[in-house]
């Protein structure tokens, strides 16, 4: 009895960690050297976007002036969404929407591939980040 504690005990700790782990979609910055980055903009800031579509994985640096990332990708015509007090809910993302009342998906933000706390429009760049949208 005590050894199947024991191991249940083990095999919680072993499931607890995994699920602790960053978002598992991300590329670690080792095999990041393998993809290859459309540039996009001109400006002094940059950043990294990575978007998973259902057409398939789009992979950007974007250049630009502006100081957010959703002003940014607005700018560019990547992004749109609809304003409201919590700031910019994002539609659609390179032409593919997603509504969670309609389709129950909704357009997920990541930052180095954390879950953003802040909307894209209040999302100051940082320089050389990586920011990802993907469908959830």
């Amino acid at each position: 009895m005590k050894r199947t504690i024991s191991l249940l005990t083990v095999l919680l700790i072993v499931f607890s960690l995994s699920a602790c782990k960053k978002n598992q979609n991300q590329p670690t910055e080792t095999d990041r050297s393998n993809i290859v980055y459309v540039e996009k903009g001109e400006g002094k800031n940059s950043f990294y976007l990575d978007l998973s579509l259902q057409s398939g994985e789009k992979h950007y640096k974007i250049n630009t002036n502006e100081t957010t990332v959703g002003s940014a990708l607005e700018k560019l015509g990547i992004i749109e969404g609809k304003r409201g007090e919590y700031g910019l809910f994002v539609t659609s993302v390179e032409g593919e929407s997603h509504s969670y009342d309609t389709d129950g998906k909704y357009w997920a933000f990541y930052e180095n591939g954390d879950y953003c706390a802040t909307t894209v429009d209040l999302t100051e760049i940082k320089e050389n980040a990586v920011y990802a949208f993907r469908a959830r």
